[in-house]
C-alpha cells in the first residue's frame, strides 16, 4: 500500500516525490485528502494538486471540509460524486461525531458515530487512516474496516496525548471484531 497525503503535496520536492511514487506504484494507493490551509497558497492550488492524484488513487478519504476544499463544492456529498468521477473506486467520508460514509461502487454504507467524550481531536484522523490501511492489508471487508477506523478515531479523540493515545490492535479487535 502506498499512502499519499494532501499535506505531502503542499511543497515542491515532496510533491514531486509523491507523484513519482504514484506513477511507479502498482498496488493499492490510499490518498488521505489531509487539507491544512496554512500550507497552501490558495484553496485552488490544493484542488489542482488533488486533481493530479485522483486518477492514480484507489481509495480516497477525507472529512467534509477536505472534500469541499478539494472540489470547491459546498455540499460534501456532491463533492464525493465529483471526486469519484475522477477515478478512485472507493471514497470514505469522515464525519467526526456524525460517523462515516463508505462509497464503494454502488454501495453506500453509513457508519454510525461512536459515542465517546471528545478531549483532543489531534491524531484522530491518523488513527482512522491506520485502521483503514490495516483493514485493507489484512483483507478485511471495507465496511468493517471503516467501522474499525471510526472507532479508532473516536478512541484517540477521547484521549489527551494523540501519539500515545493510538489504540492497540487488540483494543480495536475487541471493540469491532473483523468479520473475515
Amino acid at each position: 500500500i502506498l499512502l499519499v497525503s494532501g499535506t505531502g503535496l503542499a511543497r515542491e520536492k515532496s510533491r514531486t516525490a509523491h507523484m513519482a511514487a504514484l506513477q511507479r506504484h502498482r498496488h493499492t494507493a490510499i490518498f488521505d485528502l489531509d487539507y491544512r490551509p496554512m500550507f497552501w497558497r490558495s484553496p485552488r492550488a490544493y484542488a489542482a494538486a488533488v486533481d493530479d492524484v485522483l486518477p492514480r488513487a484507489d481509495i480516497v478519504l477525507g472529512n467534509e471540509d477536505e472534500v469541499r476544499a478539494a472540489t470547491g463544492l459546498d455540499d460534501a456529498r456532491d463533492g464525493i460524486a465529483d471526486l469519484r468521477a475522477a477515478g478512485p473506486r472507493v471514497l470514505i467520508l469522515k464525519r467526526g461525531g456524525e460517523g462515516a460514509v463508505l462509497f464503494d461502487g454502488d454501495q453506500v454504507l453509513e457508519v454510525p458515530p461512536v459515542r465517546m467524550e471528545i478531549v483532543n481531536g489531534l491524531g484522530a484522523g491518523d488513527a482512522f487512516l491506520a485502521a483503514v490501511t490495516h483493514g485493507v492489508l489484512r483483507g478485511i471487508d471495507l465496511g468493517t474496516a471503516v467501522r474499525r477506523a471510526n472507532w479508532a478515531g473516536a478512541f484517540v479523540a477521547s484521549q489527551v496525548p494523540c501519539s500515545e493515545a493510538m489504540p492497540y490492535l487488540k483494543d480495536v479487535d475487541k471493540a469491532v471484531p473483523p468479520i473475515s
